[in-house]
């Protein structure tokens, strides 16, 4: 008489489908929307100025749309300025990423925004529409 091996599977159903679950949430969360753009200045611009105006702008569109988030971090030293929880890659809202050299005649913008379940808020509109209205107010 032969005896056949079992094999066991190395998990059960469940196992496998909180696996599955956990691989998606974690690819979810390295999608979230985003932008990046250049921001033309004039030469010389201060940092604290340039932030003036973001913080001025970021004020009008925020009455217009709730999406966007306030100011949160505002460093004219470091040249840093950003709106929301920036760093963290789980918020809703649209969410900024400023940096400037003072004296520097361009500004990195950096944008997220993400609705629930990582749906694209449309970060390409939103930056395009904060890059010139800052160039616009810092003119």
């Amino acid at each position: 008489m032969s005896v056949k091996p079992v094999l066991e599977p190395a998990m059960d159903v469940s196992s496998a489908r909180l696996c599955l679950c956990l691989l998606c949430v974690a690819v979810l969360a390295a999608c979230v929307p985003s932008s990046r753009r250049q921001v033309s200045l004039p030469r010389g611009l201060a940092t604290a100025q340039l932030f003036a105006c973001t913080e001025e702008v970021l004020t009008h569109l925020r009455a217009g749309n709730q999406a966007w988030q306030p100011v949160s971090l505002r460093d004219d030293g470091a040249g840093v300025l950003e709106s929301g929880d920036y760093p963290q890659r789980n918020r809703i809202g649209l969410r900024i990423r400023l940096q400037h050299r003072s004296g520097s005649d361009r500004a990195q913008l950096l944008l997220r925004g993400a609705g629930p379940y990582f749906i694209d808020l449309g970060v390409d509109a939103a930056a395009d529409e904060l890059a010139a209205a800052i160039a616009g107010c810092v003119r």
